[in-house]
């Protein structure tokens, strides 16, 4: 697959007869991997990168073909400018819109400066207007002959690669149509099974209308979150048209309903997702639900949703390839620490999919997979590892719950896990299990089980104990009590 700036792959390099150029071109420190050199490069600026881009040939592809350098720096600025500030990408590139912010910017302050020394005792002189992002200069890739890096191609062919047929053969998760509340609970929550739900999207006044010509339309100003960023969606959409990413930004916003009142009421929770006990807790309740939006190569790496919640995910437009594994057993090429911080895994969607595929279908670990289509839900259980890969323009609504069916899972969690609880501001993460547990009490003691939490507070009551050094028969009642609500 032919690279813009002539970059081959590593083993090309066994057939070619250009000589090697990637040693002379950073000499003294050629001895650095590729990827040393990448983590190197993202010290610099913009200005250092176009300067180092003139020292050789190799160096200039780097800086050119290393798109995400630039990203880094895009970003790195709109997390610098004001609340509330958007971005808009030019020209297909980070690159090419760095350059335009850069080049906004300077006549920005170019405007403000001549305003000041035309005006300064006009009214109007403070006044600040938004100018005109300015015409891009052309840019005509050079190609570089003899330099061979996996890690400057990898992305390129990811970006581009076709999703392979193969992928998309295998159905191996059962789809319902008319399932009861309580047959979900029997047949797959309680079980902890995945099962798609093809009945319940069309009842939605979004279903048949939430696609793109209508977010362009109706919500073309609203700011939706990307990447780390805010986009206008209809400045999104352009973004989505035009990048070349092999991980396209993908809107994942939680706030959608606060800022657009109708999109919240044009759908609602499936009754066999109704138990929701995570509601008890108001507005401190963990991030729950997204408006998720993305193009072709978009998606979600490998992960397992936060604070052993369950959820569902219901397509509105386009199609969704999901590769779900059990809980316990990471994929092939996924490797998380033990105390599930740190993960380490392929960068994009489309590289697990090219380099390891294959590998996890030859396993049989309990690999299941499924292409879930407009007007479908998908239900995912608590523990399990799963990738979203998007084949088209896809839009979709997610929702994170805690039912009673795997309430006890989320309270030791939160119980043993404080650390890695997700979705709060970092100072009412710690407090989480002991106000969940609370709100359990005061307003659905009914409703759950009480042996649950019972062993939960006898749990919170012996870590009291042994945090304050209780001397008085707290270590060994801690122990009695912690053992009861671990088994819990």
């Amino acid at each position: 697959m032919d690279h813009p700036y002539g970059v081959q792959p590593m083993g090309m390099a066994l057939l070619s007869h250009d000589p090697p150029c990637r040693n002379p071109g950073f000499g003294a420190i050629a001895c650095l991997k590729d990827e040393q050199l990448l983590d190197l490069w993202g010290y610099l600026d913009g200005a250092d990168l176009a300067r180092a881009s003139a020292v050789s040939r190799a160096v200039y592809a780097l800086c050119h073909a290393a798109d995400d350098l630039w990203k880094a720096l895009v970003l790195r600025a709109m997390w610098a400018r004001p609340p509330g500030a958007t971005l808009r990408t030019r020209g297909g590139t980070w690159r090419a819109t760095f350059i335009s912010l850069a080049l906004a910017s300077r006549r920005r302050r170019g405007s403000s400066s001549s305003s000041g020394s035309s005006s300064s005792g006009s009214s109007s002189g403070g006044a600040q207007t938004e100018l005109p992002p300015p015409p891009l200069p052309p840019h005509r890739p050079l190609r570089v002959r003899g330099l061979f890096s996996d890690a400057l191609y990898q992305p390129h062919l990811c970006a581009r690669a076709r999703v392979r047929p193969r992928w998309l053969s295998t159905e191996t998760v059962e789809r319902r149509h008319g399932l009861s509340a309580d047959a979900f609970r029997r047949d797959f929550e309680a079980p902890n099974r995945p099962v798609i739900l093809t009945d319940v999207v069309p009842r939605w006044r979004a279903h048949g209308t939430w696609g793109r010509s209508y977010f362009n339309s109706a919500h073309g100003d609203l700011s939706v979150h990307a990447g780390g960023v805010e986009f206008k969606l209809r400045d999104y959409l352009e973004y989505a048209d035009a990048t070349r990413d092999d991980m396209p930004l993908y809107v994942f916003d939680k706030r959608f309903a606060a800022k657009a009142p109708e999109l919240g009421r044009a759908f609602g929770v499936p009754p066999q997702f109704a138990d929701d006990l995570f509601g008890l807790l108001g507005e401190n309740r963990p991030d729950y639900r997204w408006l998720i939006m993305g193009p072709a190569r978009s998606g979600s790496s490998f992960h397992v949703d936060p604070n052993q919640t369950s959820a569902w995910n219901a397509v509105l437009e386009g199609r969704k390839k999901w590769v779900l594994f059990p809980p316990n057993c990471p994929p092939p090429g996924v490797h998380p620490s033990s105390d599930g911080m740190d993960l380490v895994a392929p960068v994009s969607v489309m590289e697990w999919f090219l380099n390891f595929y294959d590998a996890a279908k030859r396993q049989r670990n309990g690999m299941l997979e499924c292409v879930v289509s407009a007007g479908e839900v998908v239900f995912v259980p608590r523990g399990w590892w799963h990738c979203v890969l998007n084949l088209d323009f896809t839009v979709a609504i997610t929702q994170n719950f805690v039912s009673r069916v795997n309430l006890a899972p989320v309270l030791s969690f939160l119980r043993r896990r404080p650390d890695n609880v997700s979705g709060l501001p970092p100072a009412l993460r710690p407090r989480l299990h002991a106000d969940f547990v609370a709100a359990l009490r005061e307003r659905a003691p009914a409703y759950v089980d009480r042996s649950v939490i019972e062993a939960e507070e006898a749990a919170l009551a012996a870590a009291k104990a042994v945090s304050s050094g209780d001397s008085s028969g707290g270590g060994s009642g801690g122990g009695d009590s912690g053992g009861s609500g671990g088994t819990s």
